[in-house]
């Protein structure tokens, strides 16, 4: 009888989870039984006839009722009631199911049909006999645990000067007796050297370097890198990277901040102090201004302290000003610095609810729309399409408005990891397109109306609760 009529005659699934485990104490007792190794005990009481050159070959009247009890048991630990029922004597030990590869020798793969196949190593199996993986899951008692080691988990550079990058190099080592998996994570401003999986074998070391940014800093700065393990005593470690960043000088405000531009606004002046840092004396000049942005410096103190006029003028962009102001400071250890600025336009174009909300489970065909709101003279939206094929857009005028108007079919869902969206495109050429959200959630189910042209606080609040424009 060969091993697929075995499976067969007991109704066992290949294509299961399980029928895989069971394969895999198949092709354990066909093996064991084929080639007998000397230092078992009783390993070859049971005659053979005919050696199994591969896993579908044929097993002996013997092997076969031997193979239908491990079956049998087997099943019987998969049942949900396996504790109560199964006597504990029945039950094989850790040890004992953790040695049974042992005594394989490298057979060969196990086939029950195309695409289901399973190799049976000689390494030791996990929890149920499954294959073991480079996880992050400590490896059982019995078997040699991994411990991680770091010589130096907190490393302090010299101060550096900024835009200059700090390289910082941990040796972590593996001082125990099975491999060591580790996953590396980085944080904000930092980068990774090689890959951040990796394997640390008994008594081996690997080096973790770590690349921090300083662009945009100074003063002193502390990182922390997180390292998770498959160390049951160490299951996550810290290396921390510290350091000091120069700069050319010190600007006041840090950051220029334009807050909120009426769209009729004219131009915007913010002044910002430059103090000298941590170099020589400072002789500054404006190199180049991002975005919307003039830049003009003014000495109050030669070589010392100077004021520098950021000014963002129209034509404004549909919804933000950001940039910055190239500096050249005149000193060699930074020949260059900059100060950054940014601002909120009042949008030329918005939606009014901001987002087309769900209601949540509908089972019948639902419209949703929102209105269209422009600042100054009014443009024209010219088309409105979703981006799932399930959903339906379109532009619809309404006494002088213009509304989104979105389908959508009965029973519908929002795909789990794929945001859904509304494109409009219009003739205007400050806002040519908006997109507008697609959220799931409980929304209002009474008719659609025109929603009420509301100053932008009350609309952000209106949106926030539950748009009255949708059904």
């Amino acid at each position: 009888m060969t091993l697929r009529k075995v499976l067969k005659k007991w109704d066992i699934r290949a294509g299961s989870v399980g029928a895989l485990h069971l394969v895999m104490l198949a092709a354990v007792v066909c093996t064991a039984r084929a080639n007998p190794p000397a230092n078992i005990p009783n390993a070859g009481q049971t005659p053979a006839t005919k050696p199994a050159a591969n896993m579908g070959a044929q097993v002996q009247t013997e092997d076969v009722n031997a193979l239908k009890q491990l079956i049998e048991q087997k099943v019987a630990e998969q049942s949900p009631n396996a504790a109560q029922t199964q006597p504990n004597a029945a039950q094989p030990s850790a040890k004992q199911a953790s040695s049974r590869p042992r005594m394989l020798n490298k057979p060969q793969p196990i086939v029950l049909n195309k695409g289901a196949a399973m190799m049976a190593t000689d390494a030791p199996p996990g929890p149920e006999g499954e294959r073991p993986s480079l996880g992050l899951t400590p490896p059982p008692a019995d078997q040699p645990q991994p411990r991680w080691s770091c010589a130096k988990d907190s490393i302090e550079k010299p101060a550096i000067w900024n835009g200059k990058a700090a390289t910082y190099t941990f040796t972590a080592k593996n001082e125990g007796e099975g491999p060591l998996n580790i996953e590396i994570k980085g944080c904000c401003g930092s980068k990774i050297s090689g890959s951040k999986s990796r394997t640390i074998q008994p008594g081996q070391t690997e080096d973790i370097e770590v690349t921090i940014a300083t662009s945009g800093r100074e003063g002193e700065f502390t990182r922390k890198i997180r390292v998770q393990t498959n160390d049951v005593n160490n299951p996550q470690v810290e290396l921390t990277c510290k350091g000091r960043v120069l700069a050319a000088f010190k600007a006041d405000p840090k950051v220029v901040n334009f807050g909120t531009i009426p769209r009729d606004a004219g131009p915007v002046t913010k002044t910002v102090t430059l103090t000298r840092g941590d170099g020589g004396p400072l002789h500054p000049k404006v190199a180049a201004c991002e975005g919307h942005a003039s830049a003009e410096l003014r000495e109050i103190e030669p070589g010392e302290k100077y004021t520098l006029d950021i000014t963002v003028s129209p034509p404004w962009p549909n919804d933000k000003v950001r940039g910055s102001v190239m500096i050249e400071t005149g000193l060699e250890e930074a020949p260059q610095d900059s100060v950054r600025y940014f601002g909120a336009v009042e949008a030329r174009l918005r939606a009014e609810p901001r987002a087309l909300s769900l209601p949540a489970g509908e089972e019948r065909p639902t419209e949703l729309r929102t209105r269209l709101v422009w600042a100054g003279a009014p443009g024209r939206a010219l088309a409105a399409v979703a981006s799932d094929p399930a959903l339906q857009a379109k532009i619809v005028e309404e006494d002088g408005q213009q509304f989104v108007v979105l389908s959508v079919p009965a029973g519908y869902e929002l795909p789990a990891k794929k945001p859904a969206s509304v494109s409009v495109t219009t003739d205007d050429p400050v806002a040519d397109s908006l997109r507008i959200p697609i959220s799931a959630g409980a929304a209002a189910r009474e008719p659609a109306r025109p929603a009420t042209l509301m100053p932008t606080g009350a609309a952000n609040k209106a949106t926030q609760s539950a748009p009255a424009t949708q059904r």
